[in-house]
């Protein structure tokens, strides 16, 4: 196979030579003047990861950071410190008293109730329930409006002010009938605010209430399957009189309607804390389109850095189709392909790109298997030239290897080999360089590759990647080995922003460079065209799955990852369910972490945000292992997380461990590995006690994914395992039946006290020791 790859290697460069000649002189005119400076724009996107509809989020600071900050904030929170203040705790103290959890100097403390007030805290848990909720908003009961519970508002004596102080209060129409604007005591048609035939709560405290106009803006009408205009008329086709406006209509509704939840009426579960409605592809048109007319008189071109595949339901449905054909609309000039591009399989992809690509789709670091897999040579190609005004780009594709090396070996030969990407990078920028004023390395590589390249690779100019979901604003200037600056740039993760990049051109160097990010929030109309395309494929998949069914309540949001490195809320949570569905039932389950890929955000759980923790079609295995085997597996994951910042590459259920990433010299010696396995508890049985196998011999029935048992991530001593059965349960199905079953999740339950304080775990299921 190297010796057919030499000679198209070699067959590129022949090709691009005699090319590149035409090119240059076909035309007879005059050769450009290198010495004046020439702007270019460069458009970036990455990691877009099927979100190709809009979708809602919780910004962490890096959200913030780039402009994805929510404009509606916690109703309960009234300091606005964005944490909850005061949360009762009950029976946590020594003296089986509750105390109050409360922000204090950068950090939580448990409070009694002395304490709370003595340091003049409010707390914002006016329920006493432990969590700020909506349930906390209705402060109906709040007679004197001081945001406090006072004792005189407390009016069934049960130590809180909710709602049922509210009823009790039903002699006093200014209290209970809030609503009641003009004091006759019947329920107005003005006075009902959400239209739900009800004056009550919801017409008072109007959380949903996005621009405060007291108006349930746009709700949908569940007959007609459209929005209601601001006449009170259902948007249909019929009434406009083109189709682009009336697509234009639908998009400015859906935009501002308040009905977040689509069930014709405006309630507290269309209140979204914290989130912010952010991405799809529609929007990014816009953004991308603005891009281009702002820069009408410079060349401009737009680059992915690749994963456009996986992460929403619309790929598990379309296969890829959706994400390729909005690509081309985009008008996209390069793709590099990224790792997920193979998650369904070489042939799949090539089916997708066929149906709907026709850019350049670039890897020059891939060795193909011409003779069974020519499909995948015949979509791709490891560089592409533009030429823009009197500008030639050269742009080289280096798709990701370092992700891909598991999916080959247990999954079937994806049809090439990956070689080193500097190595592949030096080839081709040598040959192309002479020939072109700039060159782009449009990379699936991730950070450290990026830099690597950079730094490593003579001629580069510029090197615009993905992998590693991140937005480096300002770029990222490294010195190359031929004097050059090179500028690194990534774009961030599911059409979150969308990245510019201007830089002026001058003797075949970069002079000047200015690089922003424009967010893609709500706030960013739709293009109606766009919309007109996704059309067929939003009602394939309204159709095909009921993707907006609730199948929970998170009261705060539900993190994947530890700050201690161990396990998480989320983690822990999820192999509960993986463990105790009723086709595995197992005493023990481990799961990678990254097969966990979002954390939920507090409110309502829908089934479209479980395809965002679970985007693959993972399923449940289980298997026997014995108490050997166990220590092999978690020895194992103490080596491969040692190697990644100590952070544990698994989460578990059903069991304690404690996993040493640095233990002293004589027993790494003694045990033959650097990282180690320092104890392990399944149920009541010990079976690693200070690093020694104690029980080697007892046999525990585990539950995992597939992908691990097939021996994904190196887990190879599972794939070796005869025992293993595949239960055709999904992951996204136990988790969703196991939510059902829970009703309101609070994180804590998942995250405190999971083992006793002074057993293995030491309070955790995952105790990491560096």
């Amino acid at each position: 196979m190297s010796r057919i790859n030499i000679a198209v290697f070699f067959g590129y460069v022949l090709s691009f030579l005699f090319y590149g000649a035409c090119v240059e002189h076909s035309y007879g005119e005059a050769q450009p003047d290198r010495s004046v400076s020439r702007k270019l724009v460069f458009i970036h996107s990455t990691d877009t990861h099927g979100k190709y509809f809009p979708f809602w989020m919780e910004p962490n600071m890096f959200d913030r950071e780039m402009g994805l900050d929510s404009s509606n904030p916690h109703c309960w929170d009234i300091n606005k410190n964005n944490f909850c203040d005061g949360a009762w705790i009950d029976g946590i103290g020594d003296d089986g008293k509750g105390r109050y959890k409360t922000w204090v100097g950068g950090k939580y403390e448990y409070l009694t109730e002395a304490e709370f007030k003595a340091g003049g805290y409010v707390s914002e848990d006016m329920n006493r329930d432990g969590v700020c909720d909506i349930n906390d908003c209705q402060r109906c009961w709040d007679i004197n409006r001081n945001n406090k519970c006072d004792p005189e508002e407390d009016i069934n004596g049960d130590g809180a002010c909710s709602v049922k102080d509210c009823l009790l209060q039903s002699n006093d129409p200014v209290v209970f009938q809030c609503w009641d604007k003009n004091g006759n005591g019947k329920c107005d048609k003005e006075e009902d605010i959400n239209n739900d035939n009800v004056c009550n709560f919801d017409d008072c405290i109007l959380v949903w209430d996005r621009n405060y106009n007291r108006e349930c803006d746009f709700p949908y009408d569940t007959v007609n399957n459209t929005w209601i205009d601001e006449d009170g008329n259902p948007i249909l086709r019929e009434n406009y009189p083109s189709e682009g406006e009336y697509n234009a209509a639908l998009a400015f509704a859906e935009e501002n309607s308040e009905d977040i939840n689509r069930d014709g009426v405006c309630d507290y579960r269309d209140y979204r804390p914290g989130l912010v409605n952010s991405g799809g592809v529609a929007r990014a048109k816009t953004v991308i389109d603005r891009i281009r007319e702002k820069h009408k008189d410079v060349p401009v071109l737009y680059f992915d850095s690749g994963d456009s595949f996986q992460g929403a339901p619309q790929f598990n449905l379309y296969g890829g189709e959706l994400e390729m054909r909005s690509l081309q609309f985009l008008g996209v000039d390069a793709m590099v392909i990224g790792n997920h591009e193979f998650d369904n399989g070489t042939a799949a992809l090539v089916d997708a790109y066929k149906k709907s690509g026709g850019f350049p789709f670039l890897a020059a670091n891939y060795l193909f298997d011409w003779e069974n897999h020519k499909g995948l040579m015949d979509i791709t190609s490891p560089y592409t030239i533009l030429n823009r005004g009197q500008l030639k780009i050269g742009v080289v594709g280096m798709g990701n290897d370092s992700s891909l090396n598991s999916i080959y070996v247990i999954g079937g030969s994806l049809g090439f080999n990956a070689i080193d990407p500097v190595e592949a990078a030096t080839r081709y920028v040598g040959v192309i360089r002479p020939f072109v004023d700039v060159i782009v390395l449009l990379s699936h590589q991730g950070l450290e590759g990026d830099y690597h390249l950079a730094e490593k690779v003579p001629g580069v100019d510029i090197v615009m990647g993905g992998h590693h979901h991140v937005v480096l604003d300002p770029v990222k200037v490294i010195e190359g080995t031929d004097g050059r600056d090179v500028l690194v740039v990534h774009s961030g993760v599911n059409f979150k922003v969308i990245g510019e990049l201007e830089i002026a051109v001058k003797e075949k160097r970069i002079v000047w460079h200015d690089y922003k990010t424009h967010p893609i929030t709500e706030k960013v109309p739709e293009d109606g065209e766009m919309l007109n395309m996704l059309k067929p494929y939003m009602q394939g998949l309204e159709y095909s799955q009921d993707i907006n069914a609730i199948v929970g309540r998170a009261a705060s949001a539900i993190k994947r990852i530890d700050t201690a490195g161990g396990d998480s809320p989320l983690g822990n949570l999820v192999t509960n369910a993986m463990m105790s569905n009723e086709l595995s039932r197992a005493q023990f389950c481990v799961t990678n972490s990254m097969g966990i890929r979002a954390d939920i955000p507090s409110g309502d759980i829908t089934r479209e945000k479980l395809y965002e923790v679970f985007p693959f079609e993972n399923s449940i295995v289980t298997m026997y292992l014995s108490g050997r085997d166990i220590k092999t597996l978690f020895d194992y994951v103490a080596r491969r997380s040692a190697t990644r910042g100590c952070r544990s590459q698994v989460q578990v259920a059903g069991m304690s461990v404690e996993l040493d990433c640095s233990p002293d010299e004589e027993i790494q010696e003694k045990e033959g590995s650097f990282a180690l396995t320092k104890c392990l508890k399944i149920g009541d049985n010990i079976i690693v006690d200070d690093y020694e196998l104690v029980q080697p011999h007892l046999i525990f029935k585990m539950a995992t994914n597939d992908y691990m048992g097939r021996g994904g991530s190196g887990f190879y001593m599972l794939e070796s395992n005869t025992t293993r059965l595949d239960t055709s349960v999904s992951l996204r199905d136990a988790f969703s039946e196991y939510l059902m079953e829970q009703g309101i999740i609070d994180p804590d339950d998942y995250s405190l006290n999971q083992t006793a304080p002074n057993e293995c775990g030491q309070g955790k299921r995952i105790r990491m020791i560096n």
